[in-house]
């Protein structure tokens, strides 16, 4: 399952695509087949990914994490799931984090990480990259 989590948004697509071929086919048990997996990884996105503590989406440490700890701060990948049609709209209250001066506005656009967070620019002034910052 969490070698799943880092492609659940490739996979994701990829089954929508059997589901519609499937359907554009005529082949309803492939159809069936392929939607039940894809709310299998919906399911899967929700239990790990979804945190309800800060109502957001964040991605879990990598494969060795044995408690599959997500992140602590809101990165902006966590709007990701969106381009994919997955979450329920009970999850929206996420996007209210994308116009907030604290959050993610941006001078420029959205920041990857959120402004209230310590890591935003935490490495600016030594002239590393701004991956924590404006994209």
């Amino acid at each position: 399952m969490v070698a799943h989590l880092r492609n659940i948004f490739v996979l994701t697509a990829t089954i929508k695509l059997h589901i519609n071929a499937a359907g554009l086919s005529g082949n309803r048990s492939i159809r069936l087949q392929f939607t039940i997996r894809a709310e299998r990884l919906n399911q899967a996105q929700d239990r790990y990914l979804w945190d309800p503590n800060t109502n957001f989406y964040k991605h879990v440490m990598r494969d060795n994490s044995a408690g599959l700890i997500r992140i602590v701060d809101r990165e902006e990948i966590g709007f990701v799931p969106w381009m994919f049609h997955m979450p329920d709209p009970s999850r929206s209250s996420a996007w209210s984090r994308l116009l907030d001066p604290q959050g993610f506005d941006g001078e420029f656009g959205p920041t990857t990480v959120e402004r209230r967070s310590a890591w935003f620019m935490f490495d600016a002034a030594t002239g590393c990259c701004h991956w924590d910052g404006p994209m």
